[in-house]
């Protein structure tokens, strides 16, 4: 049951979440894929995960719940390397490549995640403490990590050819509107199935977000995939934010847990990985300017 208190939190939750997004998508219009690591500072996470923690009392059930969602991750692992980095290049020139990228993405994400929590997490759930559910998360980011490392690494960048295009009025309003009812809708599931919430809150919603707007303001399917790629390595920092939240919870005040989780997650994780991931943009940008300067010396000689 629902009371006017978790309703002005849904409310309020939904506004700020839906600003943030405007703000995220700004940057991710203007700076192309490298934007994609500013799109994994754990700003829809904080919000919902927030959300869901005020007005609840039973913060040993909500840190198993975290701590689940985190052994989950390579469910969004598969979910951004199948549908959002190597399909977009195969399926453009078909009609409705958007949407179908987003119904057979989301449908996959939703069926993994279901069948993994069904059949693994709620038979080990009786079994383990919030120690051992710890231990496992970690384990679990620590592998996100490693393995979407060695996806960047092996990953060639190609010309992006951004096209910054000014974003009309309705079309800010339209966000506005779909980010406010996507981070309601996930708080308030969380209030009425706490796990689903938890869940989705994990989930990369404003990535997914940034990324459908891009791909229908570029129509360029190789930035999507570049974007993408960095979110997926990025996407540690959401991890990183979620574990620290989760490790927390009791431990400090609600909100100044929400900073320390916040600062942490942004000054280890999300800005080295800007920096490293900025830096080997140049370095490829500027390997492949030698090449086509040796190829033109080569075709003059």
């Amino acid at each position: 049951m629902l009371y006017s208190a978790d309703i002005i939190v849904i409310i309020i939750s939904g506004i700020v979440g839906a600003s943030i997004v405007l703000l995220t998508t700004y940057f991710a219009s203007k700076y192309g894929s490298i934007s994609g690591i500013i799109t994994t500072i754990p700003t829809n996470t904080l919000v919902s995960l927030l959300g869901i923690a005020i007005n609840n009392n039973n913060y040993d059930k909500l840190q198993k719940n975290i701590y689940t969602s985190l052994i989950l991750s390579y469910c969004a692992f598969l979910y951004l390397i199948i549908f959002w980095i190597y399909l977009p290049s195969r399926i453009e020139n078909y009609n409705y490549p958007i949407i179908k990228t987003c119904i057979l993405g989301i449908g996959f994400y939703c069926l993994i995640s279901v069948i993994s929590y069904k059949f693994f997490i709620q038979n080990i759930e009786e079994l383990l403490s919030n120690k051992d559910f710890l231990i496992l998360a970690i384990l679990s980011v620590f592998k996100y990590y490693y393995f979407t490392s060695i996806h960047k690494f092996l990953y060639k960048f190609k010309d992006e050819n951004i096209v910054n295009n000014s974003i009309s009025k309705q079309e800010l309003i339209s966000r506005f509107i779909v980010s406010f009812v996507f981070i309601s809708g996930i708080i308030l599931i969380g209030k009425v199935n706490e796990i689903a919430g938890v869940i989705m809150s994990c989930f990369p919603l404003l990535s997914l977000i940034n990324s459908i707007v891009l791909w229908r303001q570029t129509n360029n399917s190789i930035l999507i995939s570049q974007l993408n790629s960095n979110i997926l390595i990025g996407g540690t920092t959401i991890y990183m934010y979620v574990l620290s939240f989760g490790f927390f919870l009791g431990i400090l005040n609600l909100y100044i847990n929400v900073m320390v989780s916040l600062g942490l997650s942004l000054v280890i994780y999300n800005y080295p990985i800007y920096i490293t991931l900025k830096k080997n943009n140049k370095i490829n940008i500027s390997d492949e300017h030698n090449e086509n300067n040796l190829e033109l010396i080569i075709t003059e000689v």
